[in-house]
């Protein structure tokens, strides 16, 4: 059975959670008897039953989806299982050689995610996945921007800081600016005083 025929049929019009469920349970070796008396009693099947002409899943429908569906399962977990050896094996190495596993990370997922785009049946699949891999570069790069600008911010708050500090001292030292900052008036007659005097000694 292809495999668009397979997600329309009993079971693969079935939520995710259901077919996953159902995928664990063959994985693990439940009888069939078993499965379909659990799969035509489950409310998410009660739901569909009338779509299918109110009969129940059946043992023939079952053995087509240990065909297909399962048989996609099985290699996504098997997929899922390598991504995850890959992944933190470069983490570690990464970690270790003091450098940013973030990034390494994402282009392992990325390869991986190139090759199984060169593996792919379908050309709605290769869409699919080439979509993937755009959207995750994205992020990858925009992380990247996020954290430079962050770093520049950084920098300017502590180059701000350190010019704010050589102008109080510069101008705590000069007594003119003294004898205006300990006069008399509220603080924003003398924070204006301040600058005007400020102002003319840079002109001078």
């Amino acid at each position: 059975m292809p495999r668009t025929r397979a997600f329309r049929s009993k079971i693969g019009r079935l939520p995710h959670a259901i077919r996953n469920e159902l995928c664990e349970r063959i994985r693990d070796g439940a009888q069939g008897v078993a499965i379909l008396k659990w799969l035509n009693s489950a409310p998410e099947w009660k739901d569909l039953k009338p779509d299918f002409g109110g009969k129940d899943v059946n043992a023939a429908n079952l053995s087509e989806w240990r065909a297909t569906g399962y048989r996609d399962w099985l290699q996504n977990q098997a997929d899922a299982d390598q991504m995850r050896r890959l992944t933190e094996r470069a983490f570690a190495m990464v970690s270790a050689a003091g450098g940013d596993p973030s990034t390494v990370a994402a282009r392992v997922v990325a390869a991986r995610l190139i090759q199984t785009i060169e593996e792919s049946a379908t050309p709605d699949e290769m869409n699919k996945r080439a979509t993937a891999i755009t959207a995750m570069r994205k992020a990858e790069i925009d992380g990247q921007r996020l954290a430079l600008q962050r770093e520049s911010l950084q920098l300017e708050k502590q180059k701000f800081m350190r010019q704010s500090c050589e102008l109080f001292l510069k101008w705590h030292a000069d007594q003119n600016a003294a004898a205006i900052a300990d006069g008399p008036g509220t603080n924003r007659q003398k924070i204006d005083a301040l600058l005007e005097y400020m102002k003319r000694e840079e002109q001078s």
